[in-house]
């Protein structure tokens, strides 16, 4: 009796040190490799979704390292794809008054007009921000005001800040690439073969990611 007593005390706390190792790992990786993935993902086009879990996000972390860039492409893709219906779903029940806009953007993606769809997710985004988003480089101040208004703790400030650092879609046109998601050049119709799959799914990571990591602090 006392011996198996003892085993059960033993196994107790061997699975105690097993839960508080992962445990610590967890927290390791929130606050290390997290706003890590957060910016450098942003560099590449992309943005996480409050639905990525951690064990797909570390996945990520030696693809960035790596820059494997077709990994990290397919890996997103793949999520934002299955994730849009539902996202677009959701999207509406917190913004009914931008509801025919998010419809049209996701009947318009289902129906490959990767253009149409890409715009309107695009400017979504931008209205949510209220109309801060894109202000380039000498009118990101605006924006970094706009998250200081936000009731944030330090670490979030320094998530939201991928929203204020350069990054490909901020890119000016006159650097801007063949088929980039760059904003600007869109907008003003300078870029016309924007229209496709990846950067119609990345204009989605971005609303994406402000409705989850920046809109949930602002006051309702």
């Amino acid at each position: 009796m006392t011996y198996r007593k003892d085993a059960d005390i033993f196994r107790m706390m061997a699975e105690t040190t097993k839960s508080m190792k992962m445990f610590q790992q967890t927290q390791d990786f929130i606050h290390k490799d997290f706003p890590f993935l957060i910016k450098n993902l942003a560099v590449y086009g992309w943005y996480i979704s409050g639905d990525i879990s951690l064990i797909d996000l570390a996945h990520l972390k030696p693809v960035l390292v790596s820059k494997n860039t077709q990994k990290l492409d397919e890996f997103m893709i793949d999520f934002y794809q299955k994730e849009i219906d539902r996202m677009v779903d959701v999207l509406i029940k917190r913004y009914p008054g931008r509801e025919a806009l998010l419809k049209e953007a996701r009947d318009c993606y289902h129906e490959k007009k990767y253009h149409a769809s890409t715009i309107l997710l695009i400017s979504q985004a931008d209205g949510i921000c209220l109309g801060k988003l894109f202000l380039g480089a000498g009118g990101k101040a605006k924006m970094r005001d706009h998250l200081a208004d936000l009731d944030t703790n330090k670490y979030m400030t320094g998530i939201l800040s991928v929203l204020t650092d350069p990054s490909t879609i901020d890119k000016p046109t006159s650097k801007h690439k063949k088929g980039e998601l760059t904003r600007h050049s869109i907008m003003h119709g300078i870029n016309t073969e924007y229209g496709n799959k990846k950067n119609n799914l990345q204009a989605l990571s971005l609303l994406s990611f402000i409705v989850d990591f920046m809109e949930k602090y602002r006051d309702e």
